[in-house]
């Protein structure tokens, strides 16, 4: 039996775990994602921006030592104070859009939490960290 890329044979081809391989659960769960999760996925973005502006603003005051990311601070070190910040919101945006195809049933509760997490970040790195330092 060849499968080829035929989206619909990847329903048949599981583990003996019954689960199925990540390449062909995800190609499933990205049909009609898009569409479905639009505006929850513009929130998500337009938070992710506004952290990561944020972040620049900040990181132009305190550096790059105060950043507590792990992906931000080393795109950071690697691209400095400016470019650092967009590259890590960058490859924070790609991770939650992975996770969230993956775990599809899951997306809005995804969204949801990240974009909170990142208001918070944002209103934190402008107004917060004077508050409680």
């Amino acid at each position: 039996m060849h499968l080829g890329l035929n989206i619909l044979a990847c329903e048949r081809i599981t583990t003996e775990a019954g689960f199925l391989p990540i390449g062909y659960r995800l190609r499933l769960n990205c049909r009609g994602f898009w569409h479905t999760y639009r505006m929850a996925i513009l929130v998500f973005t337009l938070a992710l921006i506004a952290d990561g502006l944020s972040t620049v603003y900040f990181m132009s005051y305190l550096g790059v030592s105060a950043e507590i990311h792990p992906v931000v601070r080393f795109a950071s070190v690697i691209f400095g104070p400016v470019t650092g910040p967009i590259v890590g919101s960058l490859w924070k945006w790609a991770a939650c859009l992975y996770l969230a195809i993956y775990c599809r049933k899951f997306a809005y509760p995804i969204f949801v939490a990240t974009s909170i997490v990142y208001i918070f970040a944002a209103w934190y790195n402008i107004w917060g960290v004077y508050l409680f330092v």
